[in-house]
Formats: structure tokens, sequence, C-alpha cells
């Protein structure tokens, strides 16, 4: 007769295993709508860089070419889709594409962004400033929210300067 020893069994039972999944599975689904809105708020933060950054970008190069650059839209005033600063007035967005002589930068299509109230095209002038008399403003949001916190906006006065703030209609 041998005396052994028992040792205690070690691991989960199979309910408690299925507790502590339930609770995972709770507490995802608890942060995922925060997490949605984290992304949305990230997508307008990269969309208002980008944004500004090209219109800086075509102020810094009418001044140094001393000559009308032009921001145009993809297509028509569909700023969402991309933008091409280009050198030409009679350059598209689709010639930069395929041709990109006069072109300085092509941007391609925002990931799930709305743009409105964006003007045809922005023009500078060889001092960097906007052709006389006008000003741009593009309004931001995600798409498929209305959240008046998410949107921003991006202005550009008559000196060429675009700035970035937030808005409390658009979209």
């Amino acid at each position: 007769m041998t005396n052994q020893i028992k040792k205690p069994e070690s691991g989960f039972t199979l309910i408690e295993m299925l507790i502590t999944i339930t609770i995972i599975g709770i507490l995802t689904n608890a942060g995922a709508p925060s997490y949605n809105d984290y992304l949305a708020k990230k997508r307008i933060q990269q969309s208002e860089r980008f944004l500004s950054s090209a219109l800086n970008l075509a102020r810094s190069e009418a001044v140094k070419r001393n000559a009308r650059v032009y921001v145009v839209p993809s297509d028509a005033s569909n700023w969402e889709s991309g933008w091409a600063i280009t050198s030409s007035s009679t350059k598209t967005y689709a010639q930069c594409l395929s041709n990109g002589t006069d072109c300085v930068i092509v941007q391609q299509a925002l990931d799930n962004v709305n743009i409105s109230g964006a003007p045809a095209s922005v023009i500078y002038t060889g001092a960097g400033r906007l052709v006389t008399g006008t000003t741009a403003s593009f309004v931001l949001c995600p798409l498929g929210s209305h959240s008046s916190t998410e949107l921003k906006t991006v202005a550009v006065s008559a000196s060429g300067r675009p700035r970035i703030s937030s808005a409390t209609e658009g979209c």
C-alpha cells in the first residue's frame, strides 16, 4: 500500500472561465463607443493639419516664386477627395496626378472626413496673400457624426495665414 499525497488541482473551472469571458465582453462593449469617438477626433485633427500645412506650403511657394499659386480640389469643390497645389491656373487635380509638371504637391483623399463651406479654389499671390477681397473657410467633421464638439474650421484670412479653430455648426 502506497501513501500518495494528492496534489491540489490547479486551473480554472468552466464556470470561472465563462464569468471572466462575460466580464471582458461587457467591458469591451462599454469602451467601444468612446474609442470610436476618439478615432473620429483624431481623423479630424489629422485632416485639419494636412489642410493647414498644405495652405501654408502654397503660401510659401507663392512667395518663393513671386507668382500666383493655386490650391485646387480633386473635382469641382470636393475637397475631401483630395487637392493639389499648382503654379498653373489651368492645372487640375487629375492633371497633377498624371503629369506632375507645375504641381507642388498632391494630397490624396481624406479618410472618413467631410469638408463643407469650402471655396472652389484658394489662390495666393506672390506676396503670400489671398487674391484681393477673398477669404476661405473649411469646416471639417467626421462622417456619420454630427457632434458639434468634433467640428473644426480652417479659416484663411486675406493675409493668407490659415488658422484652426472649433466650429459650432457646419457639416
